[in-house]
């Protein structure tokens, strides 16, 4: 069934249009295109900017998610506790009477003593009694271990357990709407060598592709901005992302990138509640060419050549491997509108596609000898948990 008619006559489908857009999000590289590669492959019917086939539409212009992530309950030890009864943290109150704790050195190394918490005298202050369950006291001489919560005793027939109430913290996003045109002259149309068809889902694919290039800048620069709600702007990486304070954020100084880096933003990634396994390192070529002369021999590179088994390849890498022995890697891309001095590593599994309205095929009126189309599209990008979700190198030497 068609859709689409022209004035000359011409008619395209709705498959049309989509295997056509589903060709240029596989065929040409773009940051939108891989991360929605996996809902692209499991249902090549889906348009991803399409909010009737893409079941994450958005229903308004200002959407909102909470963040869900489940921190664990630990404490640093902030004044010398040697062999005594009493720990002093920041913050007492995340902690119950007959909670079970074990511990830690500040570098991670444990220390293999259980304390059970028998009073909360203040709000710093934690009352405990040492060596429990069989463990042997353990004198704490640094005053920055580091305790975490295994769990809390619970006695039959006792009360029931306390409530605790997390206020989640809400974040939202704008949609934004982008707009891309295609022009045909009437000597194209009326060429024999031109079918109709064909030279109009062209020009959609070449509006599509340039549409594509604009939402990528925004998804990677994007401010969201509200003030003039005829002209929203939605928020991309730098807003989610940039300005956390946590692990998974490395500056640089002005230093070259290194495996360290990568390595240690894996794990901070991993730990923190990253989910995908194939993860997207986003860089500028000058980054990607400092990359590439990362350790690429031995048992455990760090970075994989895009063809093993080619000779002419030289150093040219395609993924960067981790030092994780669950499989976690990242896939280079290389994106030349990025800043030179920032890297980023994303979780495609956490931007999610939120289109709210999209309209391929538009004509537009002319008295001209020429046909135009325009394709609309708003949306925006759900960033769930981007501040632990994704991690992000900056200040690099270029």
């Amino acid at each position: 069934m068609s859709i689409f008619s022209s004035v000359v006559g011409a008619s395209i489908s709705q498959r049309d249009v989509n295997e056509r857009l589903f060709q240029v999000i596989q065929n040409e590289p773009s940051l939108f295109g891989l991360i929605n590669r996996k809902s692209i492959i499991n249902n090549p019917s889906i348009n991803i900017i399409d909010p009737f086939s893409n079941p994450n539409k958005a229903t308004n212009t200002t959407i909102e998610w909470f963040e869900n992530t489940l921190s664990p309950k630990k404490a640093t030890l902030t004044a010398t506790a040697g062999t005594g009864t009493t720990f002093t943290v920041a913050d007492s109150s995340i902690f119950k009477v007959d909670d079970i704790l074990r511990i830690e050195k500040s570098n991670g190394k444990e220390i293999p003593e259980q304390v059970l918490i028998t009073a909360i005298p203040t709000g710093t202050t934690l009352t405990v009694s040492r060596g429990y369950d069989g463990s042997t006291p353990v004198d704490l001489v640094d005053g920055n271990e580091v305790i975490f919560l295994i769990n809390n005793l619970k006695s039959e027939g006792g009360p029931r357990a306390s409530a605790e109430r997390v206020i989640p913290v809400a974040k939202n996003n704008y949609t934004e709407i982008f707009k891309a045109s295609g022009r045909i002259t009437g000597t194209e149309l009326a060429v024999k060598n031109y079918a109709v068809n064909d030279i109009l889902l062209f020009e959609l694919q070449q509006a599509f592709l340039r549409m594509i290039r604009e939402i990528d800048n925004r998804l990677i620069f994007g401010k969201k901005n509200n003030s003039n709600p005829e002209k929203r702007q939605l928020g991309g990486l730098r807003e989610f992302v940039d300005g956390a304070s946590n692990g998974n954020i490395k500056d640089a100084s002005d230093g070259d990138i290194t495996q360290a880096m990568f390595d240690d933003i894996f794990e901070e990634m991993i730990d923190r509640g990253a989910m995908e396994k194939d993860l997207l390192v986003l860089c500028h070529t000058k980054q990607s060419r400092k990359i590439s002369n990362l350790a690429i021999n031995g048992a455990n590179p760090i970075v994989y050549k895009a063809y093993s088994n080619d000779l002419q390849e030289g150093q040219a890498v395609s993924r960067i491997n981790s030092s994780i022995a669950d499989g976690t890697s990242g896939q280079v891309m290389v994106y030349n509108n990025l800043p030179k001095d920032k890297v980023y590593i994303v979780d495609v599994s956490k931007v999610i596609t939120r289109p709210m309205r999209f309209v391929p095929f538009k004509e537009i009126e002319t008295e001209n000898d020429e046909f135009l189309t325009q394709m609309i599209t708003e949306l925006t990008f759900e960033f769930p948990n981007a501040e632990v979700s994704h991690g992000l190198i900056k200040n690099l030497a270029v």
